[in-house]
């Protein structure tokens, strides 16, 4: 019965979650199609577009995009008095003559500049489906939405899928519920609870690829950012009831300052969630997680760093830095995110995360160049060509702007040159060689032209050998046993490296290949004492003598560390979050300095005797079959090799 209980609870987690992604999508459209036929006054986005003084209520917009400013109202100068008959004295009479507008007719807004009469302008209200702007909206929002049921189908048993889900549908619903946050307490409240989304990413990191420390610090964590938004979400609640019933300007200010806080949360909250993938990714050792990893990594280096520049910064600074706020095509950089985090979830080829990383920080640099070069010189440049020529526009312009072009491009190549230095292309030993031509790659034909060639180098000097090692094993001499030995473990080991796979891929458990492994391994060493600790687990698809012999060469390593006859050798199998371990334990010397660093090098060894293969064999197989190996030292003494896999959702003992 607890069996049952402890399968049953999994599926209704995804149950609950499948309901989440459906009632949370539906909201979301209601809302966004709700926005589509609503009049857009180009008065209130992300807050009201008015800043309150004490000689009344000025247009202060946060984007150039707006109706007011298409219809000539000067942001600053301009003082709202009254919209549609309704006199405006206050930020709240402004929200409520706002909301009072719900048709596409042009309305009234009454102005005022220092020392001019009241002038009234006829503003028609932008019917969202003529501008371009909801589409990128709409494609954010839909790709939030594929995100979020990929999710759940892909990984429902996964410890990160729930933040992860959560983040992507409260982000969705914020988008959609934004404009009408003003409407009423709850759509208020609901807004400001999609706040939470960069952090609950940061909650996800935490859980990805695995769990990161200790289940109290991920429990303080997860508590302190559940806490400290449901008081934020609390205090903006009782600051918008308070004002709406009062109408005083000092709580509103209030409401906005802590807004503004927010804004500079969510950066820390992206800066400490691109720290953790990228701890994360120098820290995995296996291929899968390591190519989800890079993907994740350069969507949040594409899409933040423009957003929050874009849209988010404007909104802090205010002022006349409205002119460079993008609004609703912020959100075009945006739905990077969730597009990388769909091509992490399903693609099975990996992105140079360096030369990305290259490109990325050679393009940056031109573009922050580019900008300040042109904020800084241009006006003055086109001044002195107007003045020393005596030309008339757009000439002076069009020089200026040529000169200045001109001198990004001459600094274009050293800075390319900064980010990517030339070097020549080193393949260390096969294992480069399958990482520069893996699948889907340009070198993908190289690499099957050269798993053709070294066959059939193995075909042809298999047989020679088998011959020259049956001779051997008569001859007296020790040394040619053993270099025949060695020959035919040379061919056997590079077959299986470079050859088409000896078995087929099927489903084996962390025991039923650890069992078989130790059982070699004590034909190979009787002198040796191996013991294998195991309880069942879940299967996974592998080719099951590949990862056997892999497993063989380790446990060889094992056995000759530990020399003394009798030595223990233990082996040990279980299961984590979302792995399969085999974790190998000998009782040797353990690993100097040099060893951590050169182990898993082709043909370097500290054991005289030895090529250096074993090891270097070993982690080629396992990570062609998505596997990982990682050796470190064993709590009392001696070397741990940790062998790991990745489980899929759904896998079954």
């Amino acid at each position: 019965m607890p069996g049952a209980a402890n399968a049953a609870r999994p599926r209704r987690r995804a149950l609950l979650l499948l309901a989440l992604c459906v009632c949370m999508t539906a909201i979301s459209g209601w809302f966004f199609a709700r926005s589509l036929v609503t009049p857009d006054t180009g008065l209130i986005r992300y807050d009201p577009e008015v800043t309150a003084g004490v000689d009344g209520i000025r247009f202060s917009p946060s984007s150039p995009f707006t109706a007011p400013l298409a219809a000539g109202v000067e942001p600053e100068a301009d003082r709202i008095v009254s919209l549609d008959s309704r006199p405006v004295s206050s930020t709240r009479d402004l929200v409520r003559a706002v909301l009072a507008v719900r048709s596409f007719d042009p309305y009234e807004l009454g102005l005022q500049r220092e020392g001019a009469p009241v002038r009234t302008v006829s503003i028609t209200p932008h019917f969202r489906p003529a501008r371009p702007d909801w589409a990128f909206e709409l494609a954010f929002c839909l790709m939030l939405a594929v995100a979020a049921f990929a999710l759940w189908r892909r990984f429902p048993r996964a410890p990160f899928t729930v933040p992860l889900v959560l983040s992507v549908l409260l982000s969705m619903l914020f988008t959609c519920i934004m404009p009408f946050s003003f409407e009423s307490t709850a759509a208020n409240v609901t807004a400001n609870a999609g706040n939470i989304s960069s952090w609950l990413l940061v909650i996800f990191a935490m859980y990805f690829p695995s769990r990161r420390g200790s289940r109290a610090a991920r429990a303080l964590v997860v508590g302190g950012v559940v806490a400290l938004y449901t008081a934020f979400c609390v205090l903006r609640a009782v600051l918008y009831a308070r004002w709406m019933a009062s109408g005083a300007e000092g709580l509103f200010s209030v409401y906005r300052q802590v807004g503004r806080l927010v804004i500079f949360s969510d950066g820390v909250a992206y800066g400490v969630l691109a720290a953790l993938l990228a701890r994360a990714y120098t820290k995995s050792r296996l291929p899968r997680d390591r190519r989800m990893l890079q993907w994740m990594l350069a969507g949040v280096l594409i899409a933040f760093p423009p957003y929050f520049f874009l849209d988010q910064l404007p909104l802090v600074l205010g002022g006349p830095f409205h002119k460079v706020g993008l609004g609703s095509l912020a959100q075009l950089f945006l739905s990077i995110l969730p597009l990388f985090l769909l091509l992490a979830l399903t693609r099975r080829t990996a992105i140079n995360l360096k030369s990305f990383l290259g490109k990325y920080g050679a393009w940056g640099t031109l573009l922050t160049l580019t900008v300040v070069a042109f904020a800084a010189a241009y006006l003055p440049l086109a001044r002195m060509f107007a003045s020393a020529y005596r030309v008339q526009s757009p000439i002076p312009e069009a020089l200026a702007a040529s000169l200045l072009v001109i001198g990004i491009g001459a600094v274009r190549y050293p800075v390319e040159r900064l980010f990517s230095p030339p070097r020549t292309r080193r393949v260390e030993g096969l294992q480069g060689v399958i990482t520069a031509a893996g699948p889907g790659s340009g070198g993908a034909g190289r690499l099957a032209e050269l798993r053709a060639v070294v066959s059939g180098i193995v075909r042809t000097l298999r047989e020679p050998v088998r011959l020259l090692a049956r001779s051997a094993a008569e001859a007296s001499d020790s040394r040619q046993r053993e270099a025949a030995a060695e020959a035919e473990f040379f061919l056997e080991t590079l077959g299986s490296l470079f050859g088409p796979s000896a078995s087929r891929v099927g489903r084996s458990s962390a025991e039923e290949l650890a069992a078989a492994a130790v059982s070699g391994a004590r034909l190979r060493f009787p002198w040796a004492s191996f013991t294998l600790e195991a309880g069942g687990g879940p299967t996974f698809p592998c080719y099951a003598e590949e990862v056997i012999q892999a497993l063989g060469l380790l446990l060889d390593n094992a056995a000759e560390a530990s020399a003394s006859p009798g030595a223990e050798v233990g082996v040990r199998c279980s299961t984590g979050p979302a792995r399969a371990v085999i974790e190998i334990t000998d009782r040797g010397p353990g690993l100097d300095g040099e060893a951590r660093k050169r182990m898993f090098k082709p043909f370097w060894t500290s054991k005289p005797g030895h090529r250096g293969l074993g090891l270097y064999f070993a982690r080629v197989v396992l990570e062609r079959n998505e596997g990982g190996v990682m050796l470190s030292a064993g709590p009392s003494g001696g070397t741990v090799a940790t062998v790991s896999f990745p489980l899929e959702p759904g896998e079954t003992t």
